[in-house]
């Protein structure tokens, strides 16, 4: 990380320790750096590492309307109930109780996209609401149910199985604007785009 800092100055590095348990604050920290440092952007994109994003259509369907529209967040809903299995397994009584607001809409935290508007205030909520694991249900969730007039926006996307997803990627009718793939697959389909899909546009 430290070479990767010194080459391109990309790196944000929060006081805390790097665990999965932690990927809450790795999320505030970043709305903190953005409302600080870039509080005019349009949008902010949280997208995990195994997440496909076809930039170009996103730029010109959802960019127009992250500009005009406020307090918008373009994802998969996930719904209002949190339903978790296994490591992201969450208790009601135990934990949810804290939250006055709950039951909230939050969203799949693999592709979100935040409308700029709402950074400062989402990590001004960070700093008045308890900690909570689960990172997308807290940035995406427990945040925005402290604002008013918050609009959830659906937007293309596929999760599983990624195998599937590469197939649909690699097709010029595929809808989806985000997918999970394969690590090994990202370049595949990056490439595809540039010198197939999308050859004749112009950037």
């Amino acid at each position: 990380m430290a070479e990767e800092h010194r080459k391109y100055g990309d790196v944000i590095q929060g006081n805390f320790f790097d665990t999965y348990e932690n990927l809450t604050l790795k999320v505030v920290t970043g709305f903190q750096w953005i409302a600080r440092y870039c509080p005019n952007v349009s949008v902010v994109a949280k997208i995990d590492d195994d997440v496909f994003v076809d930039t170009v259509k996103f730029i010109k369907v959802y960019i127009p309307i992250m500009k005009l529209k406020k307090k918008y967040i373009l994802c998969n809903q996930a719904g209002s109930i949190i339903m978790r299995k296994g490591k992201w397994i969450m208790s009601d009584t135990n934990v949810l109780r804290h939250y006055t607001t709950y039951p909230w809409r939050y969203c799949s935290g693999f592709g979100v996209f935040i409308s700029g508007d709402m950074i400062g205030r989402l990590y001004k909520a960070a700093t008045m609401s308890p900690f909570l694991w689960v990172d997308d249900v807290y940035f995406s969730g427990v945040l925005p149910s402290k604002l008013h007039g918050v609009k959830y926006k659906y937007v293309p996307n596929r999760w599983l199985p990624s195998s599937e997803n590469k197939q649909c990627l690699l097709r010029k009718d595929c809808r989806y604007i985000v997918a999970i793939v394969n690590q090994s697959d990202v370049r595949v389909i990056w490439n595809y785009f540039m010198n197939v899909r999308y050859r004749d546009e112009e950037f």
